[in-house]
């Protein structure tokens, strides 16, 4: 089983269960093809759930800023991963028009026991697993893939390492 992590610097408390999805467009979505070319082609049964993550960029990104300064931001969520649309198997679709990638999910709880530091300390090591996996070197890559999946095991290593134990 996968596990699909999202990050955001600039989508505005999206992880807290108000939106019913996200979008990744132009360079994000670019990148994300580039680290995982069949992001959305996962089916929902592959898939354990979803992480969402606030980057170190998201609480200084803008203008305007993205960050509320709310206590939710400053630990990641739990994620279900939703069908796209009505009899679908996926969580995700690609747009052409603009170049986009949405992708369904519904809150499932917050992880307090991940602060603001943890969270950006473990963000660091997810992208580090998915390039050890991808076998690439962060100087040839101008900016992490701000959404993809990691084997479950190797995210709940990670996690287990700050003392959290994930579902």
């Amino acid at each position: 089983m996968k596990i699909l992590i999202l990050r955001t610097i600039a989508h505005n408390r999206i992880w807290e269960g108000i939106q019913p999805s996200c979008h990744y467009e132009e360079l994000s979505y670019d990148i994300i093809k580039k680290w995982e070319p069949n992001i959305v082609e996962h089916p929902l049964n592959q898939i354990s759930y979803g992480i969402g993550i606030y980057t170190h960029k998201y609480y200084s990104y803008g203008p305007p800023k993205a960050y509320s300064e709310t206590p939710e931001e400053h630990h990641p969520s739990l994620l279900k991963l939703e069908p796209i649309s009505a009899n679908s198997i996926y969580y995700g679709e690609e747009n052409s028009n603009p170049d986009n990638i949405k992708i369904a999910f519904s809150f499932i709880k917050k992880i307090f026991e991940v602060d603001q530091m943890k969270m950006i300390s473990i963000d660091n090591l997810l992208i580090k697993e998915k390039m050890c996996e991808l076998n690439i070197n962060r100087i040839h890559t101008r900016f992490p893939s701000l959404c993809f999946t990691l084997d479950e095991g190797s995210v709940k290593n990670i996690f287990n390492n700050f003392s959290v134990r994930l579902p």
